[in-house]
């Protein structure tokens, strides 16, 4: 598990009231094997991977010309 408090906006204007996140995940993974910061870690570039994918597929079709 992950908790993550901001108290300001990326603009940098403050919030009234903090913005909590919590973050969990399952695994199959050993906790013999791979501690937390690993494991989190791994969801993290797994995620990117996802995104950077999303992008490149996204670009792909936009620079299409008939």
């Amino acid at each position: 598990m992950q908790l993550t408090e901001r108290t300001q906006t990326a603009q940098s204007q403050w919030l009234l009231m903090s913005d909590i996140e919590i973050e969990g995940w399952w695994t199959s993974l050993s906790a013999k094997d791979y501690d937390n910061a690993t494991i989190i870690a791994l969801y993290r570039d797994h995620a990117t991977a996802k995104d950077n994918l999303r992008l490149t597929i996204a670009g792909n079709f936009s620079n299409k010309t008939a």
